[in-house]
């Protein structure tokens, strides 16, 4: 079960900070690949914005992936309005056998 899996402390860097956290064994790989990308992707403001400082930045990163984010769900959203009555007659015809 999620809530008995064992917490294990590590330390992240993102933008040059440390940071200690406490993961699940089976989240540990996927943080790691986040920070990379968090932290690329940080690298890529970084250049962009050459008179911007680090934290603003970080707020443009943490913009952007937001942003994403809800267009994603967004999409998801629109994507199960459009099966649910696909599904409701399928039920319905799976419960007339």
């Amino acid at each position: 079960m999620k809530g008995e899996e064992k917490l294990e402390k590590i330390n992240i860097l993102i933008g040059g900070r440390s940071y200690p956290v406490q993961v699940e064994e089976d989240e540990r790989s996927l943080i790691e690949q986040t920070v990379l990308t968090i932290n690329r992707e940080l690298g890529e403001f970084q250049q962009q914005y050459t008179k911007s400082d680090k934290q603003d930045c970080l707020a443009m990163l943490l913009l952007t992936q937001m942003v994403k984010m809800a267009k994603q769900n967004s999409k998801t959203q629109s994507n199960n309005a459009e099966l649910d009555p696909v599904l409701n007659r399928l039920e319905a015809k799976l419960s007339e056998f």
